[in-house]
């Protein structure tokens, strides 16, 4: 994959992770709390999107340094590693991960689909990155048959 081509997929993967963090941040989960006999807790949405919000910070760090690197495996690890910064976003709202709150009524269900969607595209990008890392690949000799 040449150099512009690269760079133009990390720095739309890298809008993508942006916007799963402000979907983290912004809206995040339900403001709503639960009364224990010990006191009051945070439902388990607010942690959901407060794990999202660093495991996507993980992801942001990695894209970023993978957008400046030139060598395949550099581009390999990167893309890789922001595969599974990404994968790790989405398995954490999910009801194996952390989950959300099973009222589809709640805030954290029309907060959900957007983090999805975002972090699905980032998923994509990354995907893409990792199959097509080699920079030298459209430089190399063709061949002949």
């Amino acid at each position: 994959m040449r150099q512009r081509t690269w760079v133009i997929l990390s720095v739309i993967e890298i809008i993508a992770i942006l916007a799963v963090i402000g979907v983290s941040v912004g809206m995040g989960g339900c403001t709503k709390m639960i009364e224990c006999v010990s006191g009051s807790v945070p439902m388990k949405c607010h942690w959901t999107f407060v794990a999202t919000t660093v495991t996507s910070v993980g992801a942001l760090l990695i894209a970023g340094a993978a957008l400046f690197t030139k060598t395949r495996e550099g581009r390999l690890v990167g893309a890789f590693a922001t595969l599974v910064a990404l994968g790790a976003t989405l398995f954490i709202t999910t009801p194996l991960g952390i989950g959300i709150c099973s009222s589809p009524e709640m805030h954290c269900h029309q907060t959900a689909p957007v983090l999805w969607a975002a972090a699905g595209i980032g998923c994509v990008l990354a995907l893409i990155q990792l199959i097509m890392a080699n920079p030298d690949k459209a430089d190399l000799p063709k061949m002949r048959v």
